[in-house]
């Protein structure tokens, strides 16, 4: 069997000043890729609302806080806000291995983040290569 990389997703609080502080998630984002090692290509951080007003759009309720994307060598990283609600969601995911508890750590850092209920859904590859999610298997030769 080989492990392909990391996926690592889930949830967390935090106060809604944190939440929607675009230069506290740019810090964020920087510190949790150099902790996991890893590449950035290019960092998108959206302030949802003003964005879709600067383009003329109407906001609707659920388009609100921050979104962060940074595009890794090895795949992404991102966060979704929502201040309103003090929550936000997040993922990372990348072909390379990363320990989640470092995702963990540094979104308690540096965003102040508490009830982080994050999963390791990576993928795992057996013999014949089909990707089995979280599945454990033993094969004979």
């Amino acid at each position: 069997m080989h492990r392909s990389g990391t996926k690592y997703a889930g949830t967390f609080r935090a106060s809604a000043a944190q939440l929607s502080n675009v230069g506290l998630l740019s810090d964020c984002m920087a510190a949790l890729i150099a902790a996991i090692d890893m590449t950035a290509l290019g960092t998108h951080i959206y302030d949802v609302p003003k964005t879709l007003k600067r383009m003329g759009h109407a906001v609707d309720h659920d388009e609100g806080g921050l979104t962060a994307v940074v595009v890794l060598s090895t795949s992404h990283a991102a966060i979704h806000t929502w201040p309103e609600i003090e929550g936000a969601r997040f993922d990372v995911d990348s072909c390379r291995v990363f320990d989640p508890a470092v995702v963990d750590s540094v979104l308690a850092l540096r965003l102040g983040a508490t009830d982080i209920r994050g999963t390791d859904v990576s993928f795992v590859f057996g013999q014949d290569s089909a990707p089995m999610l979280g599945v454990r298997v033993e094969t004979t030769e």
